[in-house]
């Protein structure tokens, strides 16, 4: 496992917590304990319990999003290492969903940076079918 996924895994467990921690306090319990929170408890109060509603809905929202990236380097910064591998996957004419899987990005992603790299050309907002070859 590199050390992105490492990371999103990571990431994703600590919403998991996070949801959970939220959930116990909106359901009034004390999340460390297990016990029934007192009714004079601030986190009894109207305002405050509709407030964990939303940012366990929230934070649901994104953990859910997040499950479903299959491109972990989505959004991250290319290094230089990575548009050099790119740039040679791209002349041995690899696939862009190779690539795509490789990289940890998406087809568009890819297609994206190979042409601010300048190896492809949108053609009427498209790009060729196959790396390394023409569109007709």
């Amino acid at each position: 496992m590199d050390e992105s996924t490492s990371q999103s895994n990571n990431e994703l467990a600590t919403l998991k917590r996070a949801i959970h921690l939220l959930n116990q306090l909106y359901e009034g319990m004390n999340p460390l304990t297990g016990d029934r929170l007192p009714d004079i408890s601030p986190y009894q109060n109207p305002d405050i319990v509709r407030s964990l509603r939303l940012g366990v809905e929230s934070l649901t929202v994104t953990l859910k999003r997040k499950e479903k990236n299959t491109f972990p380097r989505t959004g991250k910064s290319w290094e230089p290492s990575e548009d050099a591998q790119l740039c040679q996957e791209f002349a041995e004419s690899q696939s862009f969903e190779k690539m795509a899987k490789e990289h940890a990005r998406s087809r568009g992603a890819i297609l994206a940076r190979l042409e601010k790299l300048g190896k492809v050309q949108r053609t009427f907002d498209r790009f060729p079918p196959y790396a390394g070859r023409n569109s007709t």
